[in-house]
């Protein structure tokens, strides 16, 4: 069984009082919190939490700049989770399911599959760095 956990207000309030705690027993300064995940970047932006990490002492705090739209994804991801779940046997096979779907590629006019659209994205990825950088020859 697979068990989800909201990311919420309070829990981020929870977590920013331990590394306050640890910032006091430690001697240590925060000079940066990072906040990779879009729902903390979405929750840090709509609420009072900028306030809450302010008075504990963290100042400096990066979002993701691509946050809103991870979050979209794993939202809509986690809504078709709990629709469809009960017709899969597994998590597994309803991952494989979600990822071999029938999908409209917007860029591309077409239908695809998100893995597709990951293995596409995967061999740009290594095209454009294998361009970049000036790999030794063998003999």
């Amino acid at each position: 069984m697979v068990e989800t956990r909201k990311i919420t207000k309070e829990v981020m309030e929870k977590n920013i009082d331990a590394l306050s705690e640890f910032k006091k027993s430690s001697n240590l300064e925060i000079q940066k919190v990072y906040l990779r995940s879009g729902i903390l970047s979405i929750l840090f932006g709509a609420t009072d939490v900028k306030f809450y990490f302010s008075k504990k002492g963290v100042e400096n705090v990066e979002s993701d700049k691509h946050g809103n739209r991870v979050h979209l994804a794993l939202s809509r991801l986690w809504q078709n989770y709990d629709r469809f779940r009960w017709t899969f046997n597994s998590p597994e096979n309803f991952i494989y399911w979600y990822n071999n779907r029938p999908i409209i590629s917007k860029s591309q006019n077409r239908v695809t599959t998100p893995n597709e659209i990951m293995e596409q994205y995967l061999e740009e990825q290594n095209l454009y760095t294998s361009q970049k950088k000036d790999l030794p020859k063998l003999s």
